[in-house]
């Protein structure tokens, strides 16, 4: 299935309004991650301004976010190298499977 840039942001926006406390990783730094070579965090807290758009924390000089340990680089580490990241369904897989949860409630158990 192929979205154009509307049916992205439709689907965006649906999510946002469902899903109220959700993660962003930064794809681009996955990548580095699962080869050793980065170690900063791939997590980022985002909130939407008054015109929402989406900004990322710390960014405007105001409030930062200060992670104590890179207890998510852990564990997305552990996850790309057991090759348990197979398990995980993202919303692009349950669009094409809708029988597949894109919530992955049994993800840590």
């Amino acid at each position: 299935m192929i979205l154009t840039q509307l049916g992205r942001q439709r689907v965006r926006e649906k999510l946002e309004g469902r899903q109220k406390g959700s993660d962003l990783l930064n794809n681009k730094k996955l990548e580095p991650l699962s080869k050793g070579k980065d170690r900063s965090p791939v997590m980022q807290l985002c909130v939407k301004d008054g015109s929402k758009n989406w900004r990322v924390v710390g960014t405007d000089g105001g409030s930062k976010l200060l992670l104590k340990e890179p207890s998510a680089n852990v564990v997305l580490s552990d996850y790309i190298s057991s090759e348990k990241w197979k398990d995980v369904t993202d919303v692009d897989d349950h669009l094409d499977d809708i029988t597949k949860d894109w919530l992955n409630p049994g993800l840590f158990n």
